[in-house]
């Protein structure tokens, strides 16, 4: 069956996307830890939970020095409250060994799909699809995420997809409408990625595929020796805010994109609302908004290498600083960072002095997001 599609709605779409967006250069705010840990994590807040010999040697030494950084948040700013620091060690420990934790402590340790569905009684529904990516031969796994009461105000006929299990997980338990637009808007409040695809026919939809050039077109090519300054950098920020504002599409893919390319489109850039299909956004595009200049070898120009203000987007998903969302803990980095360039403090760096940069716990990060990943999967 196919749908009927103005193109015109979808014009109208990409131009509400730009509507009430204005400059901003301010901290954003993020949750409080317990918040997060209950929609994200299936955390139980007020559980009742003995500790036995058995489950607590899944505790680990300095829990509450390892589990703020693990999980994203800053000692102090935004602590656990004391009354719950037990019962959240307990929890995240079994989650940073791949253990499931209790039922007792999470809400998506349930016996079956149905029986989680059936709690979370949420307006949104959720169903797994293999896509094919457009003009490729690859295809993903991902969740379509659409109102139970298709009738509703401000569902337009495009999809709302998201790659994460513990995303769809979230989005089921969360209060946040019963409208695809009022789920993409609290998406990227939070630096949620997520993806919004046109449906060609009912069982066939269609994702962006993320171009690659030989052209390098971020901040340029530049000689070897080059210097960087505080001036360079006002310069790039001047040039990002020219290419966003110009281009809507780019503005869609950066703030679906989630991690260090939505919280650099987000500090020039303040989305009230984000609607309508996403076009494919290039790397070119991701390289300008992460800040790469391609420096050229000193005796040999067929070699180069990147530098950047900013890590690029591969390398922070690959790093102990993504979650999934965006943290309190990368805000301050964000903010340090940023200050640090300001006062002339900082310069560009290349892949692999990000790669080390960004470490933190690693390890365990991505023990609890793989561990959640296949919990949250087992309850879709």
């Amino acid at each position: 069956m196919r749908h009927d599609f103005d193109p015109q709605e979808f014009v109208n779409a990409s131009r509400l996307c730009l509507e009430d967006l204005v400059i901003i250069d301010e901290p954003v705010r993020v949750e409080p830890i317990l918040t997060i840990l209950r929609y994200r994590c299936g955390f139980k807040v007020d559980a009742f939970y003995v500790l036995t010999a058995e489950t607590s040697k899944m505790r680990i030494d300095g829990s509450a020095q390892w589990l703020h950084r693990v999980i994203g948040f800053n000692p102090g700013t935004d602590d656990v409250p004391a009354v719950s620091q037990s019962t959240v060690d307990d929890f995240m420990g079994f989650l940073a060994r791949s253990f499931p934790p209790p039922s007792q402590l999470c809400d998506l340790m349930v016996d079956g799909r149905g029986n989680f569905l059936q709690a979370v009684n949420s307006p949104m529904a959720v169903s797994k699809a293999t896509l094919q990516i457009l003009h490729d031969t690859s295809q993903q796994d991902v969740y379509i995420i659409k109102p139970r009461a298709l009738d509703t105000a401000g569902n337009w006929p495009w999809q709302l997809i998201v790659e994460s299990a513990a995303t769809a997980a979230e989005i089921l338990q969360r209060p946040w409408g019963t409208e695809k637009t009022s789920v993409v808007r609290e998406l990227a409040k939070r630096g949620i990625p997520f993806r919004m695809a046109l449906a060609v026919s009912e069982w066939n939809l269609s994702l962006p595929r993320m171009e690659k050039s030989g052209l390098h077109c971020g901040l340029g090519i530049r000689q070897p020796g080059f210097k960087t300054s505080k001036e360079e950098y006002a310069t790039y920020e001047d040039a990002c805010d020219d290419f966003l504002l110009c281009s809507p599409h780019a503005i869609q893919a950066a703030l679906g994109a989630g991690g260090i390319v939505w919280r650099l489109a987000v500090q020039r850039l303040q989305p009230t609302l984000v609607a309508g299909p996403q076009s494919r956004s290039g790397h070119q595009a991701m390289d300008l908004i992460c800040s790469v200049y391609r420096v050229l070898a000193l005796h040999s120009t067929a070699s180069a290498t990147d530098y950047c203000w900013w890590p690029k987007q591969s390398t922070w998903l690959t790093s102990g600083f993504n979650m999934g969302y965006w943290t309190s803990f990368n805000e301050y980095w964000f903010q340090k960072r940023l200050c640090d360039i300001r006062f002339g403090e900082a310069t560009p760096r290349s892949a692999k002095q990000w790669k080390d940069a960004l470490k933190l716990h690693k390890s365990l990060a991505l023990n609890v997001v793989q561990k959640l990943e296949s919990l949250s999967a087992d309850c879709l």
